[in-house]
């Protein structure tokens, strides 16, 4: 039974998987006076999506997801029949998806018992075609947040396009900015000395006064990071020093490391292509480096630039992830047409302008202090937290 009458908030929070970047954000949650969460999470990672690591912090459910692939589209059931009573909750919030069939079962029995839902979401689908099914399946989208209680989203483009677009009320909106545990990574930061970043440059034969480019992110094709050895070679061409390291796996992992040995052994020795890492080693190099790029698809890897005081350098996409919106043009970061010209010539931009990077690395450090801290992220899951909890007591 709720216990209304001591405040406390029942939650029951559903994703797919739970990557090690959302440990630190549900260990807050869990931890907001006045609120009971309960965390439930897929066995299995769909494709596309990040994989789950330990979740030894957090308290959870693991519960069945079963995956099935069809023309393309991925769908997905949550088996919760058995581990959930909507009854026991006096807010459910599902993870966005039109194909989680799942969600459909849970929102009915919500609406059935008057237990509010809602989402945590995009607010926009950055990932969306141009196509008569894609369409569809957005009416379909826009039709679920009018009928949410809460949505909680990664940016104010997103709570935009649901007020403007799919007419939901801003009463019902939060903007939680999709982030990292900036405290962690900056605590670690501070311990590494001038000697520690030289000696990270001088292990990949990058001297003091060479540019180094940093790539951290999915080795895929949509991120395009043939670019970056592209833009090493244009520039080196123009005689400036300047290095790109690589840091991550993925399905062109193999096919980048070939790509590699087809330039000439001055650009070959430019190219340092280290594989995947955790979290924490990658801070190390990515303090290191001068300038972050990304010439495709972007998304939390703009939070880790910035919480490192790295400019972000990335094109026009129309498949950006929302933190795409925490970029600002020639504030924090350039972004250029979607071509390797347009490309190569920012990054040159940056290479030659020293104090410019300079300058742009710290209002992407002072954005994210002041953006994208892992405070402001609960203090806006605490809004809607509240929000639900306010309309139980008025319904006592």
């Amino acid at each position: 039974m709720n216990q209304k009458g001591n405040q406390i908030v029942k939650i029951a929070f559903f994703q797919l998987v739970c990557p090690g970047y959302k440990r630190s954000m549900f260990e807050g949650l869990q931890k907001l006076p006045g609120v009971d969460l309960t965390l439930f999470v897929g066995d299995k990672t769909p494709p596309g999506c990040p994989p789950s690591e330990s979740l030894d912090t957090v308290s959870h459910v693991l519960i069945q997801n079963i995956i099935a692939i069809l023309f393309g589209f991925t769908f997905v059931w949550q088996r919760i029949s058995e581990k959930f009573l909507v009854k026991n909750y006096d807010l459910v919030l599902l993870p966005e998806g039109v194909l989680y069939l799942s969600n459909y079962y849970i929102m009915l029995k919500c609406w059935l018992n008057k237990v509010p839902f809602g989402l945590y979401t995009h607010g926009f689908n950055y990932q969306r075609r141009n196509t008569y099914i894609s369409k569809l399946l957005e009416r379909l989208r826009s039709f679920v947040h009018r009928r949410c209680d809460v949505l909680i989203v990664y940016s104010e483009e997103g709570a935009n396009h649901l007020n403007k677009i799919n007419k939901v009320s801003f009463d019902k909106i939060f903007i939680a900015h999709n982030t990292l545990d900036l405290n962690a990574i900056l605590k670690r930061s501070e311990k590494f000395s001038e000697d520690d970043l030289l000696q990270c440059r001088e292990t990949m034969g990058v001297a003091p006064s060479d540019v180094l480019l940093m790539y951290v992110g999915r080795i895929s094709a949509e991120k395009k990071p043939e670019w970056v050895i592209q833009a090493v070679e244009y520039i080196r061409g123009q005689g400036l020093s300047v290095h790109a390291v690589f840091i991550g796996d993925g399905p062109s992992y193999t096919a980048l490391k070939e790509y590699v040995s087809t330039f000439s052994i001055d650009v070959r020795s430019s190219i340092h292509i280290l594989g995947r890492f955790p979290m924490e080693d990658v801070d190390l190099y990515l303090k290191s480096a001068d300038i972050s790029v990304m010439p495709g698809m972007t998304g939390l890897a703009i939070v880790h630039s910035f919480a490192l005081g790295k400019p972000y350098v990335t094109v026009k996409s129309p498949y950006h992830s929302p933190e795409i919106c925490y970029l600002h043009h020639r504030e924090n970061g350039l972004m250029t047409d979607n071509n390797l010209s347009a490309f190569c010539d920012a990054v040159l931009f940056l290479v030659k302008n020293p104090l410019k990077r300079k300058a742009m690395g710290k209002c992407a450090y002072q954005y994210a202090i002041s953006e994208l801290s892992m405070k402001n992220q609960l203090n806006a899951f605490e809004q809607a937290f509240n929000c639900i909890r306010n309309r139980t007591q008025c319904n006592l």
